[in-house]
């Protein structure tokens, strides 16, 4: 079986050869960003959002990066290319190096991780008759401007997440102390309203998804109504439709949280009318 090709620090390298060393502090501390990114078709979908965000969160961190948004692409581009993989899963990693952990530590160069493995889409039944999240037990905080950068930092998310596996759901939903309803572990979250979209504010706690960001700029276009508004968790259950978006699933509907329906039966109109937005934004990224 052929080995995967990763890129770090410079190199391309196989799985067996990569080493990252034992001071890096994005695995002493979690001190680093990563993005992921959805391959179709032998391309990195929305590599421009997704290395815009990167070095928005690397400049409010002050992680330097040597290499140019260009270089960063074209990296993408080789490691897909050397892979062979046309429909995967490719993540980069920014971590800030290493250190030895004194009171005043020196940094040596940021490290540069890129990996990709095969990827395959939900179910299609999940897209037909929607999807199952929980609402976790976890919190997270209004106005929290750590939430607004997309950390390696992942506990929360993973212990929520297997909560929801546990029970039998797709996702978990995260409410801020407010209790209103903020994200989801991988996802953001959108309700609709008397045909508008709805979603929270920055100011719930969210980490703003670059998918969730397409979506409210297709939407807004096409004439469909959006608002981001802070919304009590009762909302949840007062509402036409609810759907996910997130960079690999793209968007998804929700049939039930917890024990509860929400919304009518799935996908409603206007979740239609936004995964096919979605699908024809791909179809147009496809043939840049």
């Amino acid at each position: 079986m052929r080995q995967r090709i990763l890129f770090l620090n410079g190199k391309f390298l196989s799985l067996d050869e990569a080493r990252i060393s034992p001071n890096d502090r994005g695995f002493l501390l979690g001190d680093g960003l990563f993005e992921t990114l959805r391959v179709k078709e032998g391309k990195a979908l929305f590599i421009e959002a997704h290395l815009g965000r990167l070095r928005k969160g690397a400049r409010f961190l002050n992680i330097g990066c040597s290499l140019s948004t260009r270089q960063l692409s074209g990296i993408v581009k080789n490691l897909v290319e050397k892979n062979r993989i046309a429909e995967g899963r490719l993540r980069i990693t920014l971590t800030r190096g290493t250190s030895e952990l004194s009171a005043t530590p020196r940094y040596d160069s940021p490290t540069v991780l890129v990996t990709i493995e095969p990827y395959r889409e939900p179910p299609r039944t999940k897209y037909l008759r929607g999807c199952k999240i929980i609402i976790s037990k976890f919190r997270v905080l209004s106005e929290d401007i750590l939430s607004r950068v997309k950390s390696i930092d992942r506990l929360r998310h993973i212990l929520a997440k297997e909560d929801a596996q546990r029970s039998g759901a797709d996702e978990a939903l995260f409410l801020n102390e407010k209790n209103q309803i903020a994200e989801c572990t991988v996802s953001n979250i959108f309700l609709v309203s008397a045909g508008g979209l709805l979603t929270p504010p920055r100011s719930a706690g969210i980490l703003e998804g670059t998918m969730r960001n397409l979506v409210m700029s297709l939407a807004a276009r096409s004439g469909i109504e959006v608002r981001e508004s802070a919304l009590p968790v009762e909302s949840l259950f007062n509402t036409d439709e609810v759907f996910l978006t997130n960079s690999l699933s793209g968007v998804l509907p929700v049939c039930r949280v917890g024990a509860r329906k929400v919304g009518k039966k799935p996908p409603g109109a206007v979740t239609r009318s936004v995964w096919q937005l979605y699908q024809d934004a791909v179809k147009r990224e496809l043939r840049t």
